[in-house]
Order: C-alpha cells, then sequence, then structure tokens
C-alpha cells in the first residue's frame, strides 16, 4: 500500500470547528484567518521581493563595484542599528496572548527612544565606523541614513500589531506600494548618476513610505497611558529574540564585514550583487510563511507522530520543488550573471555558484527551526546558530583567500558543517524515521546533480551561441531531463508530491 500523504496535510487545514468556535470579534474562524493570512504573506513577500529585485538589476547597470559597495556597508550597518532598536518587542507583542491598549506604551516608547539614541551614535560615530570597515567616504552615506532609523523603528512596531491581528493585506499593499514608490526612486536617481545615493534613497524612501502607510490608519495610537507592569515580561521576550536575531546577523554578515576589510567597497560590492539573487530566491522559496507558519504547527505540537509525518513531507516536497532550481542557478550562474546584472558584473558569478550550491541545501534545512519552535526548542536553533558563527568566524580567520569567490566557498563550507546538526536535533526531537527521510531527500538532489552535469556539457557546446539565446535553452534541458528523470525514476514520489500541491491549494480555498 502507497503512503497517504493526507495525515500530515490535514495539518494544514482549517479543522471543522463549530461556527462560534475560535471566532475573532468579527466572527471569522482563526483557520480561516490563519490561512488567508497566509496567502497575504505570500504577496507580500513574493511581490515585495521580486519589485526590489527588478530594480536592483535596474539600478546595477548604472552602478560599479565601489557604488554598490558603499550602499551594501551602509545597509550592513543599518540593519544591525534597527534590529537593536526594535529589541525584539515587535515579536513579544505578536505572540502575546492578551494586551490591552496601555501595555503597549512602553514597548513603543521605548523603541522610539532606542532607535533615536542609536541614529544619534551612527551619526556621532560615522566617520570611525568608515575608519573601522576601510570604505574611504562612507561616513557622508552613514550620517543621512541615521536620520531613517527613528521612522523605520516606528513602521515596525505598527507592523507588528497588524501581524497580531493577521491583516497581512495591509501588510501586502503596503509592501506593494513602498517598494514601488522607492524602486522608481532608485532608478530615476541612478539613471542621473547618483551613485551609491541612489540605494540610499531607495532604502530611506521605502520605511518612510511604509510607515506613513502603517501609520494614517493605525492599529493602535500611543495615549500616554502607560502600564509598567506589563513592559518587564514583554521585554525579556524581546531580548531573548534580539540575543538570537543579533548571533544570527554575526553568523550570516560576518562575510560581508571579513569582505569589505579585505577587498574594500569593491569587492563588497561584488560580493553584494553575487548573493543578492541567492539571498532574493531564498527569501521567497523559504521564509514567506513563517510569520503564521508557527501558529499552524503549534496546533499539532504535542504530538510527536503527527509533526514527524508532517516534516517529512515538508522536506521533501521542498527537496523535490526548490532545491533543484538553486542547483539549476549555480550551474548557470555566468550566464545569469551576464543576462541579468550585465557584463561588467562577470565577476560576482564565481560568488554566486558557491551561495546558490548552498540555497539547495538552506531551502530544505530552513523548515528545522520552524519545527523546533513549534515544538518549544528554540533555543536548539540558538546554538547552532552560535556553532555556526564560530565555525564561520574559524574558518575565515585559519585560512586564507585571495580573492572574494575563494572567501565566498571558505563561507559555504563554514555553514554546511551545522547541517548535519540541524537535521539530526529534528530527527531526535520527532523521533523521525532516518531512513523514510533520507529516502525523501537524498533522491531529488541526485537527480538534479545529474542533470546539472548533462546542461554543463551541454553549455560547452554552445559557447558561441550569443547568452541571451543559450541561458534559455539550457534552462528548457534542465528542467526537461529533471521533470523526466523523476518521473522514470521517482514516479510514486512525484505523484504524492502534486498530490500535496493539490490538498494545500484546496486547503486554501476551502475558506
Amino acid at each position: 500500500m502507497k503512503p497517504s500523504t493526507e495525515p500530515a496535510l490535514r495539518e494544514f487545514a482549517p479543522a471543522p470547528v463549530p461556527a462560534h468556535a475560535h471566532a475573532s470579534p468579527g466572527g471569522e474562524r482563526l483557520g480561516a484567518r490563519t490561512v488567508r493570512g497566509l496567502a497575504w504573506a505570500l504577496v507580500q513577500a513574493w511581490g515585495g521581493k521580486l519589485v526590489t529585485l527588478v530594480t536592483y538589476l535596474l539600478v546595477a547597470r548604472w552602478l560599479g563595484p565601489a557604488d554598490v559597495g558603499l550602499a551594501a556597508a551602509v545597509t550592513l550597518s543599518l540593519s544591525l542599528v534597527l534590529m537593536i532598536a526594535e529589541g525584539g518587542l515587535g515579536d513579544a507583542v505578536v505572540q502575546r496572548a492578551a494586551l490591552a491598549d496601555d501595555d503597549l506604551e512602553w514597548p513603543f516608547a521605548f523603541s522610539i527612544g532606542m532607535a533615536v539614541v542609536l541614529a544619534a551614535v551612527l551619526f556621532a560615530l560615522a566617520a570611525r565606523v568608515e575608519a573601522w570597515l576601510g570604505v574611504p567616504g562612507l561616513a557622508p552615506y552613514l550620517r543621512v541614513a541615521a536620520a531613517f532609523v527613528p521612522i523605520g523603528s516606528a513602521g515596525s512596531f505598527q507592523e507588528a500589531l497588524y501581524k497580531r491581528r493577521l491583516d497581512f493585506r495591509t501588510l501586502a499593499m503596503r509592501q506593494l506600494v513602498s517598494v514601488s514608490v522607492a524602486g522608481a526612486v532608485a532608478v530615476a536617481l541612478a539613471v542621473a548618476g547618483a551613485g551609491a545615493w541612489s540605494l540610499i534613497a531607495q532604502a530611506a524612501t521605502f520605511m518612510t513610505v511604509s510607515a506613513a502607510w502603517l501609520w494614517r490608519r493605525p492599529v493602535w495610537r500611543p495615549r500616554g497611558r502607560r502600564n509598567v507592569s506589563t513592559f518587564a515580561p514583554l521585554a525579556r521576550f524581546g531580548a531573548h529574540v534580539v540575543a538570537a536575531r543579533l548571533i544570527d546577523w554575526w553568523a550570516t554578515r560576518t562575510v560581508d564585514l571579513i569582505v569589505v576589510a579585505l577587498y574594500g567597497a569593491a569587492g563588497l560590492g561584488i560580493y553584494a550583487i553575487g548573493a543578492r539573487l541567492y539571498q532574493t530566491a531564498l527569501e521567497l522559496l523559504c521564509r514567506a510563511a513563517t510569520d503564521v507558519a508557527l501558529a499552524v504547527l503549534s496546533r499539532v505540537a504535542h504530538d510527536a507522530e503527527r509533526m514527524a509525518a508532517t516534516y517529512v513531507d515538508v522536506t521533501g516536497l521542498a527537496a523535490m520543488t526548490a532545491a533543484p532550481l538553486f542547483v539549476l542557478m549555480a550551474v548557470l550562474s555566468h550566464d545569469i550573471t551576464i543576462v541579468l546584472f550585465g557584463a561588467r558584473w562577470a565577476a560576482s558569478a564565481a560568488v554566486m555558484t558557491p551561495l546558490m550550491a548552498l540555497g539547495a541545501v538552506q531551502t530544505v534545512q530552513f523548515v528545522n527551526g520552524a519545527f523546533l519552535a513549534a515544538r518549544g526548542r528554540p533555543h536548539v536553533t540558538m546554538w547552532l546558530t552560535l556553532v555556526k558563527l564560530a565555525l564561520v568566524l574559524a574558518t575565515m580567520v585559519a585560512v586564507p583567500s585571495q580573492r572574494v569567490a575563494q572567501l565566498a566557498w571558505l563561507y559555504v563550507g563554514a555553514v554546511l558543517c551545522i547541517t548535519p546538526l540541524s537535521f539530526g536535533a529534528v530527527v531526535v526531537e520527532l523521533a523521525v524515521d532516518r531512513a523514510r527521510l533520507l529516502g525523501r531527500l537524498v533522491p531529488p538532489y541526485l537527480i538534479a546533480l545529474g542533470c546539472a552535469a548533462i546542461v554543463r556539457q551541454a553549455g560547452a557546446h554552445l559557447g558561441g551561441v550569443p547568452v541571451l539565446v543559450r541561458l534559455p535553452l539550457l534552462i528548457v534541458c534542465f528542467a526537461s531531463a529533471y521533470v523526466g528523470a523523476t518521473w522514470m525514476l521517482r514516479r510514486d514520489t512525484a505523484r504524492r508530491t502534486v498530490s500535496m500541491l493539490i490538498a494545500l491549494r484546496a486547503a486554501r480555498s476551502a475558506t
């Protein structure tokens, strides 16, 4: 008898409940709101990321490596400051079961106060940050960006309140409008020759439009009535969240800091272009549902057997559908870079290749954190991130590199050392059948690698063909080979995967 996927899929569909149960004040069931929230979260993630990527592709054709590197250094600093200023209070507000309006006064005041203080510190220390990173001319960009930190913090706080009531439709519309306006500003300035300022203006415009959109019809307004007693537990929860994020920031951004320290703004620009498509693809394929996934998984967190079945199905789905896309982009990184970014960025292809190879693993591995958190084990993810940070730092320091691409390979090797530990933690926690899990994960990778070898050989024979013709031909070649091999070698699993996708779509449509 063929194994059924229905037990796992049932947990993602809204359970049949009485009409009066789990209703919101407006009468809508929690299951329906959750699934509708997931749909709008997907719109927010996919729509916003795609518009941002298109903007980046256009702007990159007018900017050089040094300009992109300067903007990347500013973005790096800005992301750290905004993370600290937010203090994890947004997540604390979202997860809190009951909150009165007065309970939000202190978190909001703290967040804005921290943003103002950190913005002032960044403004005052801009010259020192420039010297520390070794990027001449960085200070003026940092000072301008610092002025928008309080605006970004205010927008983030209101965003958390919208997430709390599962109003992802408003967030999706806000995202699409903000990234579109910011993108238009960036392209116009890039064409006018503004250089790195075009990307700084893009970030500033996005934060301003985003905050204005959310605060024009706010979920909550400050009224000055503060409840100190509820702030302490929110702050404690937020401290754990921001600590975990800081560890993850250092683990993922260490390579950026080392690149700019060793190779300057131009080197960081080459790395940033090479990493851009990888980061966007990872966001689109892995992280769109994270805002509401935990709420769904938590419903069956008490049942390890059901969680294990769901885990095998979800990871198998990712391995069969998403991982091959990263393998394809890894093997075609040179042609993709030329077509999307232009010939001036050809050196970035050598960075894209290892990062896409890493993405092929991470697209499956990424779900581990959600399952561990749903089981009440978020500290396991934090410890794994700490180990990853230590490995990345040790590798970067111990092994010398002569080029940015070599540094990217070192980073990928260090990060992949965590993969067995990450999967092992979930296997132990859920008592997953190892043989069954490997049987779902390994074959799609082997098939994808075989197809990549075919495409590489085909590409060598098409070397004289224009890249705009060669790239589509090679993509079709990979897709045809992968679908054909999967259908011949893994037909039952392929049918089960299609059934999963249909069932998930039907579950969403039913609400």
